[in-house]
């Protein structure tokens, strides 16, 4: 399913300052900056023993009213489908407009992203942010991701990283860590994943993450990866209480 078509009476499409390998903060800026970010021998080595893709982006934005949404855009040096890719990359990031059914002329959306993962083999990017309709009383926290395989270009998700009951069994075992700097928000969090059933806690994990041939259903829970000394590490984000967050992220690894 395709994207809803919107008016878009005053969209800006713009290159931003891009500081680093992990962006954070939302722009606004009303001028238009540009360069490209590639990735250092030096930084290669910090980060993971594993060989990494050499890539440049830059960052273009999606703006209209209050509604921002920020998303790379990749240039590669060696033979990958960069076109197919930051198309993908295009419509999931958009996506979150069909998703809450965003009001442009009322509403309030800033999102921006941060590349998780660059290896030879994926690109993991997430998008964080919130939303504000309205009429309503408070903002919703976003988080969603998308992962895209330098191989084909496809989508990749969880489930094809680890079997989604392998993962469960992590979980139910307690082998993941919350992420949050809150000890008592974090507790909480984890009396929310015991209640959760096995059978629905795998049924989630089988459904995270943008699918591979279709849009025809916005998941709920979302994975995006790190490589860390050559192992790969995979943060869950699943949806909880307004008063958690509205999402959590637990982190597990691959065996």
């Amino acid at each position: 399913m395709g994207m809803k078509k919107r008016s878009r009476k005053r969209i800006r499409s713009w290159l931003l300052l891009v500081c680093g390998i992990i962006l954070t903060g939302c722009q606004k800026e009303t001028e238009t900056l540009v360069t490209t970010e590639s990735l250092t021998e030096e930084r290669i080595e910090q980060e993971s023993t594993e060989e990494k893709q050499e890539v440049d982006w830059t960052e273009n934005i999606f703006a209209e009213e209050s509604v921002f949404i920020s998303y790379p855009v990749f240039s590669f040096q060696e033979s990958v489908d960069a076109e197919g890719i930051n198309q993908r990359i295009q419509e999931d990031a958009l996506r979150v407009l069909e998703y809450f059914d965003v009001n442009i002329e009322s509403d309030t959306l800033d999102i921006t992203y941060e590349i998780a993962d660059i290896t030879k083999e994926w690109i993991s990017i997430v998008y964080c942010g919130s939303y504000s309709r309205a009429d309503a009383a408070y903002p919703t926290e976003v988080k969603y991701t998308s992962n895209l395989s330098l191989t084909d270009g496809q989508h990749l998700r969880l489930s094809q990283m680890e079997s989604a009951a392998e993962a469960a069994q992590k979980i139910r075992e307690g082998k993941y860590r919350v992420i949050g700097e809150e000890e008592e928000r974090n507790a909480a969090v984890r009396e929310w994943v015991e209640g959760i059933a096995k059978e629905d806690l795998i049924q989630s994990l089988e459904a995270a993450d943008f699918g591979t041939e279709s849009y025809e259903s916005y998941p709920e829970w979302f994975s995006f990866w790190s490589t860390i000394e050559g192992k790969t590490q995979i943060s869950i984000v699943m949806p909880v209480i307004h008063a958690l967050g509205d999402y959590a992220v637990l982190e597990i690894f691959l065996e």
